[in-house]
């Protein structure tokens, strides 16, 4: 289906967790086919227009393919002629008996092996982004990257548990370079549907346009998390003129590999 729409833009429609694979998506999409592309959530196809369809694709994501909204964005993508495919996670699903009884979809289905799925839905996620790498890359360097990535979620993993406690704020800074962004997307939806914090996703040079005063009006802690791969001047420049209103600070070194593979450890 990826190859079939190669010569369109993708529309990756998601909500919830699945925003952030969408945001991936049409990531991959651009990178690979220079298409412009973008993520959008169910509501959003609502006001996609008809003439859309001669020039895009969606791409339903949901994990298990019972979500109300995915369903509804299903139909309307129908009514728009607008050629579509899906990815889920069950290989049985109301998304899948809608897709087989009306065409509104082709649906690629996996049975994920792991069975329900916590409230985050955490496995899922990372399931379907590492699907959709597959989708868009080569199998040379999904290969020769899946090893690096696992060994650097386990590097960083002893990282944060040898870390300890931090200190408890309820505001989130969430800072982000060229790569990361999805990432810094993830946290910032984590954050806020497990109402642990207010999550702000920024890029460095958008940080730098004015939104780095709301550190002089320091009235309440505040957590600043940074994404970027290993060595990059710009990050690293950025965290060291940090005032001392942050009060904890999160240094996150992605490994240099593929884009598409630092986006997923970012998650």
């Amino acid at each position: 289906a990826v190859q079939l729409y190669s010569d369109r833009g993708l529309l990756a429609v998601g909500s919830g967790g699945s925003s952030t694979a969408a945001a991936f998506a049409a990531d991959q999409h651009f990178q690979k086919y220079g298409h412009p592309s973008q993520a959008i959530t169910p509501l959003d196809v609502f006001q996609v227009p008809s003439r859309a369809a001669a020039n895009c694709a969606a791409l339903l994501l949901s994990a298990e393919g019972k979500n109300r909204d995915i369903l509804a964005a299903a139909n309307q993508l129908r009514l728009r002629a607008c050629p579509t495919f899906g990815l889920t996670l069950r290989s049985t699903s109301p998304l899948v008996e809608l897709g087989n009884a009306t065409g509104a979809a082709s649906l690629a289905t996996y049975d994920a092996p792991w069975g329900k799925d916590g409230f985050l839905a955490t496995n899922s996620l990372i399931a379907t982004l590492v699907l959709l790498w597959r989708a868009y890359g080569d199998d040379a360097t999904f290969t020769t990257e899946l090893s690096t990535l696992v060994d650097w979620y386990l590097q960083f993993d002893r990282r944060i548990s040898q870390a300890g406690s931090v200190n408890e704020s309820k505001r989130a800074l969430i800072l982000h370079g060229a790569v990361g962004r999805i990432g810094a997307i993830d946290l910032e939806s984590k954050l806020t549907e497990g109402a642990l914090a207010f999550g702000q996703v920024c890029n460095y040079r958008q940080f730098a346009h004015g939104r780095h005063l709301q550190l002089s009006q320091h009235n309440e802690p505040i957590t600043v998390l940074s994404f970027s791969t290993e060595g990059d001047r710009l990050a690293a420049e950025t965290m060291r003129l940090l005032p001392t209103a942050a009060e904890f600070v999160i240094e996150i070194p992605l490994p240099r590999i593929s884009d598409a593979g630092a986006e997923i450890a970012s998650v």
